[in-house]
């Protein structure tokens, strides 16, 4: 049995994108409980919920439009739906959407970027238009709207050129392409538990296989473990270096398609990885020949991790805990 309230935000149902928003709290994370341990058929070990249940997203992405309001798209369309204000972006971020004077004619969608305090706007326009667009946003109120930095089209314009976070005793400093977790609170919970759950097999060489930035290998990296990286990302990659450089760290990163990933490509005796949604087909057969002790899979799909989890087990392997972020 469900408890359901009145919704905090008024468009959740034309946006599409928060569509248990009317439940309870409590009654949300037990829906996404039972969903993760019925399509894994395996209890959870631990659940960890978000300090911040709204205003928790540090990355929003907005479309303009037509008239030059800022929009999402309502679910399998590009039907727009203004937003005057999103009750999951962060206080900061909802402060610059609020404040934002007239948009440019062209810009097509504007990312902000919040580092948990300081907001860092990336516009998306026509090359044809960033002239025009440069032009306008250098008389805008900076002071007034709080932007910490402002990108065209990934041209650094103004102010900061990197959104910084500290993680586990890590500083990364994330340029406008590079991926970062959206909930900063539960990221910290989620390292700190990726780099225990690593440290618990006492490995030699770690593998960091679609490592991002580092985001969990950094931090065992300065434990003085030996780490090797694999990310197709070139921004990632280089934001990656320029953190262990700034820390002191040794580490092997190297610009590679983690989905082409084959055994003997690194030499490790436990892996993390990260993959996007799709998960990682035919990758954890190449990841079990060589034995590694272990695996910590982070998973953002349970139905791609239910499938690669039958393809590592069919190796050997078989699931010890499963951990809810």
């Amino acid at each position: 049995m469900s408890g359901f309230r009145k919704a905090p935000c008024p468009i959740h149902r034309q946006c599409g994108g928060c569509d248990m928003m009317q439940q309870e709290e409590s009654d949300q994370l037990e829906d996404k409980k039972q969903a993760v341990e019925q399509r894994l058929r395996r209890e959870l070990s631990a659940v960890y919920s978000s300090p911040l249940s709204l205003n928790y997203r540090a990355r929003v992405s907005l479309r303009v439009n037509d008239s030059g309001r800022l929009c999402y798209f309502r679910p399998r369309t590009h039907q727009a739906v203004p937003v005057e204000t999103c009750s999951v972006a962060r206080d900061e971020i909802n402060h610059v959407i609020q404040t934002l004077p007239s948009i440019p004619r062209g810009v097509k969608r504007i990312d902000f970027r919040s580092d948990g305090h300081n907001v860092l706007l990336v516009l998306h326009t026509p090359s044809k238009n960033v002239r025009f667009v440069e032009k306008l946003v250098r008389e805008w109120d900076w002071h007034k709207m709080r932007i910490h930095g402002l990108y065209i089209n990934h041209h650094h314009v103004l102010g900061a050129r990197k959104t910084i976070i500290d993680v586990m005793g890590i500083q990364h400093h994330f340029g406008p392409r590079t991926f970062y977790q959206v909930n900063l609170e539960i990221n910290q919970l989620l390292v700190m538990e990726v780099a225990r759950c690593v440290e618990s097999y006492k490995p030699t060489a770690i593998l960091d296989l679609f490592s991002g930035a580092g985001n969990f290998s950094l931090p065992l990296a300065k434990e003085g473990r030996t780490i090797t990286l694999f990310e197709n990302s070139p921004d990632a990659i280089n934001d990656a270096k320029a953190s262990a450089k700034r820390h002191s760290l040794t580490i092997e990163a190297r610009h590679f398609d983690a989905t082409r990933y084959r055994a003997g490509d690194a030499f490790f005796d436990v892996v993390i990885l990260d993959p996007a949604r799709a998960g990682a087909s035919g990758i954890m057969e190449e990841l079990a020949i060589t034995r590694p002790r272990a695996m910590v899979y982070v998973s953002c799909n349970p139905t791609s991790f239910a499938r690669d989890r039958r393809e590592v087990e069919r190796n050997g392997y078989r699931l010890v805990d499963v951990m809810l972020f």
